[in-house]
């Protein structure tokens, strides 16, 4: 009798070890599923077309009165304005002074050169030669950035050797000028030196040139001429 219910409550034992080890497996079977099972839905959720869609498109719709700010302490500047023209160096700023210095020379030498020969200034070809007497100094007619022994400095062939009395606007017609050949050499920062008929030296620019006068009688405008009515 005795080995009759041991042997029942062993086998009721073995029957609950069984039961419980059974629903501790099917509980973590279920939780694998179950762990597996969410993260398919997560992928199909992020890889649908329409999901991706509504996400794009609710990123780059902006909330309705959502303006943004700039974070605290934030300093918003102005944007830069590019310069103009580049910064001159305090080199290149002498030697534009050096040389505005040498055709100031010339063209006072070319005036005490008018004033001793009846108003006329001196020839084209002969000019430097014509001026030594009242400028001894070869160096003022090579600029400061031109190869030694250089002439940096021309006459306007339309003044050489004209009564000077007859330039009909002397502040704006070439005297002298840096270049050759009629045309200035923008050397000193985009700018050339021109010495005027009226003794008045300057740093010119290509805009500015455009407005020189290079002939002794000032260009006309010029005006339509009217017609005459038909049968007068």
């Amino acid at each position: 009798m005795k080995r009759t219910w041991g042997g029942r409550l062993l086998s009721i034992g073995i029957a609950f070890g069984l039961a419980a080890t059974h629903t501790r497996a099917t509980s973590l079977e279920l939780s694998k599923v179950t762990a597996i099972r969410n993260l398919v839905s997560a992928l199909s959720i992020a890889g649908s077309p329409q999901q991706t869609k509504s996400a794009a498109e609710a990123q780059a719709t902006p909330t309705t009165g959502a303006q943004a700010k700039p974070a605290t302490g934030a300093q918003t500047k102005p944007p830069a304005k590019a310069p103009t023209n580049p910064p001159v160096s305090a080199q290149a700023r002498a030697q534009e002074n050096l040389c505005l210095a040498n055709a100031k020379q010339i063209t006072t030498a070319m005036m005490q050169y008018v004033k001793a020969n009846k108003g006329v200034t001196p020839k084209e070809a002969d000019y430097m030669n014509a001026l030594t007497p009242y400028n001894k100094k070869p160096e003022i007619f090579q600029c400061p950035l031109d190869p030694k022994g250089t002439v940096s400095y021309t006459m306007n062939s339309a003044v050489a050797g004209t009564a000077i009395n007859t330039v009909l606007l002397p502040s704006s017609t070439v005297l002298i000028y840096e270049g050759t050949g009629g045309k200035l050499n923008f050397k000193h920062n985009g700018r050339a030196v021109v010495g005027f008929v009226d003794g008045r030296c300057s740093l010119v620019d290509a805009s500015r040139a455009s407005t020189l006068i290079w002939t002794v009688q000032a260009p006309k405008p010029v005006t339509p001429i009217n017609k005459r009515p038909v049968g007068k």
